[in-house]
């Protein structure tokens, strides 16, 4: 009971932060009054707060207690659940910025085709996208990504702009809903050209995540490469029992 009663107060807290009720700088109730707000124990409502340090959202000062943070890093949570990563910066109130660096059909590689379950050759629509985050780092971009969709399947993407609508979305308005995902998280080297891209250092770790997402019939609707720099970007993989 006492763990279900700490996510909920998670949440809660959480929401509002997400919403702007609670702002950076602002200090949260005392550890006293929150338990009696949420009729939980201190003990319980100090494994909510040290979840929500552990997560950046919050710090512990000497004198002033719990108080909301700005974020240092952008936590990515789609290894969680599946969503745009225009929606996740919205759930939490962050303002994305898109750059469209690369829009356009080409013949798939043999790597590509095995992702996508094609043949090589066969025409692909290429979208390179760089992501940035006004209210982490500055504004720097976070994200690098790469994403290739069959053009036999969604031909009509071409027309699409890609600088403010959504990938996730845009399959959704065509009855192409990404139904499962398989994500794989690495750690890699980057070359120059990205590194200047995401203006960090060549030498600076960096998540690799692939993506293949599958219609509900089963079909392979698109592969993603997306590169996060480590400085800015931490995952979240949550597992029940």
């Amino acid at each position: 009971m006492d763990m279900t009663l700490h996510t909920q107060i998670e949440q809660d807290l959480l929401q509002q932060i997400e919403q702007g009720k609670l702002k950076p700088g602002d200090t949260l109730l005392p550890e006293v009054q929150l338990a009696e707000k949420y009729g939980a124990s201190r003990a319980t409502v100090r494994q909510a707060l040290a979840t929500l340090v552990s997560r950046g959202y919050l710090k512990r000062t000497k004198g002033r207690g719990s108080v909301i943070t700005a974020p240092e890093k952008l936590t990515q949570e789609n290894m969680r659940f599946l969503s745009s990563y225009r929606l996740e910066c919205k759930r939490r109130g962050l303002e994305i910025n898109t750059k469209v660096l690369v829009h356009e059909v080409i013949p798939c590689d043999r790597y590509v085709a095995e992702q996508l379950g094609l043949q090589p050759g066969e025409l692909v629509f290429r979208l390179v996208r760089l992501r940035s985050v006004e209210e982490i780092n500055e504004g720097k971009p976070v994200v690098h990504t790469t994403v290739y969709v069959p053009m036999k399947l969604f031909p009509a993407i071409v027309d699409q702009d890609f600088h403010q609508a959504s990938l996730y979305d845009t399959l959704d308005q065509h009855n192409l809903s990404v139904r499962r995902v398989v994500r794989t998280l690495e750690i890699r080297p980057i070359d120059r050209e990205i590194s200047r891209l995401l203006q960090c250092s060549i030498y600076a770790p960096m998540f690799f995540v692939s993506s293949v997402g599958y219609l509900e019939d089963g079909r392979t609707i698109e592969y993603s490469e997306s590169i996060y720099p480590s400085e800015t970007n931490q995952f979240v993989a949550e597992i029940t029992r």
